[in-house]
């Protein structure tokens, strides 16, 4: 078990599931950040007898999950300003999934239970507590709101630093600093941060995480400063937005129908006038067709898809669509979809890999899905699945379908003959920047491991060879040989870096938020019934490791079993079935289940999260969702 160790004679640190400060004055402390509450047993051992305040950097459910243990000590609670209603107020974010997320991911990890705030810090604001006077410094990065507390304790300027760094320069997690959809927003206030942090000058870092103290900050920071300065270009995306319009045209011309382009005889692409929708067409000499993607950018979009349908057979001989094959599960390739299978006819067709999402979207918490962009969650039906390395065989051409992960997972690529050339279509993962690599924005929430995604992409592209990409977005890549390479050198690069800022040997533990990780994301449930869950736990690691998962319910609800403990093999993923039980007097709501991780006896706290969505619709809904 954990020990109060002392770092000054004033200040001393509890490991747990953060570190937890205390410091001391007499027979009383100032807590920074709680954990799971287990400092309290030992504050007697240090003559403290009374928590008169506690201070929380931020938000996240690690920093205060034993909260509710200070109930009957009144004690005050001091919270960044900007993150208050998460304190105060969680089950409103629990009911409000468009907040703090990426394109639909929520990516805030709020308090199980409210807790009532006494002080709302804003930048600048000092605070006093017996003889220390503590200064309130806004640094977002790790979190939108996080707040570092900056004092003299024993003649030391110290800074309570939150997960701005860890030791050595490294980051606790990549993914907590991913605000928006590959702009950078999280990492540059971040990097903006350490910068402040440094100019205020501390003699030593206090960090939620990791090693306690850091001595000599400037070095700490210097490192953490440097690194960044090489990761950001390296995870921003590469490709230019103004020049790209130019670029992305250069294998096709425009036609007689206006917003439709001739890329071969047989193969035409639907643009805009921007970056382009997300739909291709290939037409064969009996005049049906087979529709890549069908993600129209346009408020009448289903209107303008049906007249250019109309115009291309009147130009060209179109006589229907009969399938749309998908390229990977984002709503903005999807768009049309619906409208497609109900007015045309068309059938749904694309590759294992991407069935999952489509037809349920409610069980990952990723970017990006359907019902984010307005498409209901049952309106993708799929009418053929295609094996990895299948040929899909249509109108005389043939189409090979396999896994093709970069920016997700859960995409495909399709790779034939079209009028003499090898043609590829690649989805999102390049667009087209021939002297880069064109890769379209790193993204945790799309689930982003290298080695499972861009350098897994570049290789089966390489292999491939193909004269012609074809990307989403209206992206036409000829003789991409280069780019391709562009794109592999790229994500060997990036992975190094990575490894660099990651706190483990093995770097997916910084980038993957779903290492752990409950199956449906969104549990449907009735009161008064049970549902059926997976709770699956990923070792990223080169050895054997331990895992202990305390599953979290809501007060009266049953989780079978409360427990999991198991021995994962190497670069293992194990699943474990669990049962639900919600009592019958719950009232219709949003409700966090949370599940508390011990990683060979680190303590990692409710990093991970799902929720329950109670109502009396709810079984028929699920059942009808995954039928």
């Amino acid at each position: 078990m954990p020990q109060l160790q002392p770092l000054l004679p004033n200040l001393w640190l509890y490991p747990d599931t953060c570190n937890v400060y205390v410091l001391q004055d007499a027979n009383r402390a100032l807590l920074v950040d709680f954990g799971s509450g287990e400092v309290l047993r030992h504050l007697p051992e240090i003559g403290v007898n009374q928590v008169e305040w506690v201070l929380y950097t931020h938000h996240h459910r690690e920093q205060c999950q034993g909260h509710p243990r200070l109930s009957d000590l009144n004690v005050r609670v001091g919270v960044p300003a900007q993150e208050a209603d998460l304190f105060t107020d969680p089950a409103g974010y629990f009911r409000q999934f468009k907040r703090c997320a990426v394109e639909g991911a929520p990516y805030a990890r709020p308090p199980r239970d409210p807790i009532t705030v006494h002080a709302r810090f804003q930048d600048g604001d000092d605070f006093t507590w017996g003889p220390y006077r503590i200064a309130c410094d806004h640094a977002p990065g790790h979190s939108p709101g996080m707040m570092v507390y900056r004092t003299r304790v024993d003649g030391k300027p110290v800074a309570f630093s939150g997960d701005l760094l860890r030791d050595e320069g490294q980051l606790d997690t990549f993914y907590d600093s991913e605000w928006d959809y590959g702009f950078g927003a999280g990492m540059t206030a971040l990097l903006r941060s350490l910068r402040i942090l440094r100019m205020h000058n501390p003699e030593i870092l206090l960090p939620s995480h990791g090693a306690a103290p850091l001595r000599n900050a400037h070095r700490h920071l210097d490192r953490m400063i440097q690194r960044l300065d090489t990761f950001l270009p390296l995870y921003l995306r590469d490709w230019d937005m103004d020049e790209n319009l130019f670029l992305s045209r250069r294998a096709s011309l425009p036609t007689e129908v206006n917003g439709v382009r001739r890329i071969s005889p047989h193969l035409f692409s639907l643009v805009g006038n921007t970056l382009g929708h997300n739909c291709y067409i290939l037409l064969s000499d009996s005049g049906r067709g087979l529709m890549i993607d069908a993600g129209i950018f346009l408020a009448d979009a289903a209107r303008w898809l049906d007249e250019k349908l109309e115009q291309m057979e009147a130009a060209f001989g179109l006589k229907g669509i009969d399938a749309v094959l998908v390229s990977h599960y984002h709503g903005d390739h999807l768009l049309q979809v619906p409208h497609m299978v109900e007015k045309h006819g068309a059938e749904v067709w694309t590759h294992e890999a991407v069935v999952e999402p489509l037809r349920s979207p409610d069980r990952r918490n990723l970017t990006c899905l359907h019902p984010n962009y307005g498409i209901p969650a049952d309106a993708i039906p799929v009418h053929r699945t295609l094996k990895e390395g299948e040929t899909l065989e249509w109108e005389g051409f043939r189409l090979k379908a396999l896994h093709l992960p970069g920016q997700t997972e859960f995409a495909a690529g399709y790779f034939g003959e079209i009028d003499g050339k090898a043609v590829g279509f690649t989805g999102d993962n390049m667009f087209a920047s021939p002297n880069r690599s064109g890769h379209d924005a790193f993204i945790a929430r799309n689930r982003g491991i290298l080695e499972q995604g861009y350098l897994k992409c570049a290789e089966a592209l390489r292999e491939q060879d193909p004269d012609l990409l074809l990307g989403g977005h209206a992206q036409e890549i000829p003789s991409p040989r280069k780019q391709i390479e562009h794109l592999r050198d790229w994500a060997l690069k990036f992975r190094d870096v990575l490894t660099d800022l990651s706190p483990y040997p093995e770097y997916e533990y910084l980038i993957d938020p779903y290492w752990v990780e409950i199956m449906p994301y969104k549990l449907h449930v009735s009161p008064g019934q049970t549902a059926s869950a997976i709770l699956s736990l990923t070792n990223h690691r080169e050895e054997e490791t331990a895992i202990q998962a305390a599953i979290r319910v809501p007060p009266g609800w049953t989780a079978d079993p409360p427990f999991v403990r198991v021995q994962i093999p190497p670069r293992t993923r194990h699943e474990a079935n669990l049962i639900l039980r919600c009592p019958s007097d719950t009232r219709p709501d949003i409700y966090p289940l949370t599940i508390d991780i011990t990683m060979n006896g680190e303590k990692l706290g409710e990093k991970f999260d799902s929720r329950l969505v109670v109502s009396d619709a709810a079984k028929d809904g699920a059942d009808k969702r995954d039928g």
